[in-house]
């Protein structure tokens, strides 16, 4: 069966405490390995219809609205880092750095619209990842 996305977005919010080790150089290269743990919150506002009917006009629907409309703040979440700087000069380095980031599961209720009622409580995962350049100068 179609679904069809009406409206709706997510975000994730997280505030973490990192511990890094910056290794040794090996000529002009650098690594970098850390972690970290911290508290997570997900927000869904999310609507979408069950059975929407290919290149029909909005209402051109044959099955329920779903509105999952979940807040869930609270939740444990981690990172792993891994990075490397390359020296330029005695003042610039380049940065590279991949961060993996991912949530505690949590719950979230799907609310059938057209009847009113809770349609159904999912298990949710949450994972990300982030890789970043950049340049560091030293004063």
């Amino acid at each position: 069966m179609r679904r069809g996305l009406i409206d709706g977005e997510s975000q994730v919010t997280t505030q973490m405490v990192n511990i890094a080790y910056d290794t040794p150089r090996w000529g002009k290269l650098r690594g970098m390995v850390g972690a970290g743990v911290g508290a997570a919150s997900f927000d869904y506002d999310i609507q979408y219809d069950v059975g929407a009917t290919p290149g029909a006009p909005a209402g051109g629907s044959i099955g329920p609205i779903i509105n999952i409309p979940t807040s869930t703040s609270g939740r444990l979440a981690y990172q792993l880092m891994i990075g490397g700087q390359y020296e330029l000069s005695p003042s610039w380095e380049l940065t590279a750095e991949l961060r993996y980031l991912w949530g505690d599961d949590h719950k979230i209720e799907r609310f059938n619209q057209t009847t009113g009622a809770l349609d159904s409580v999912l298990d949710a995962k949450y994972e990300s990842s982030a890789v970043t350049f950049g340049a560091r100068h030293r004063f």
